[in-house]
């Protein structure tokens, strides 16, 4: 069984963060991680930018969570350039993560078998919706 990991940005000063995610509570009404699973120091988040791991990491080790852009990065004679295949989403009517347009609408190539999780790691993490939301625009 994979373990549950998260990521969100901190509210006090704006930098991810990566752990367990803390839910709201009657006594506490806040989003929060705990690096260190559970037992490291807790930070209160953007429940906005809280994004879970996927289990999977792109072609350069770098794990994929929700709210990435995938994409990558091309050359050849005629020079260098950056295709971009969409943002991972979860999809909850068919339990899975798929690639969208910022939407949230899968096409062609985002859900049929090109842009499946199982070819990912053929692909780049090359933003976030967070860091960079005009990126897939561009």
């Amino acid at each position: 069984m994979r373990k549950s990991l998260y990521r969100a940005k901190r509210i006090d000063n704006g930098e991810w963060i990566y752990g367990d995610l803390l839910t709201p509570t009657d006594i506490m009404a806040v989003w929060e991680i705990s690096e260190n699973t559970g037992m490291g120091d807790r930070h209160e988040v953007d429940p906005d930018t809280i994004g879970q791991y996927t289990g999977r990491a792109d072609k350069n080790g770098k794990m994929i969570f929700e709210g990435d852009y995938l994409g990558e990065h091309c050359s050849n004679d005629c020079g260098t350039w950056l295709s971009k295949y969409g943002v991972v989403t979860w999809w909850e009517s068919d339990a899975r993560y798929v690639l969208t347009d910022k939407e949230g609408i899968a096409n062609d190539l985002t859900y049929e078998e090109a842009g499946a999780a199982l070819h990912w790691d053929d692909l780049k993490v090359i933003g976030n919706i967070h860091d960079s939301p005009d990126l897939i625009d561009e």
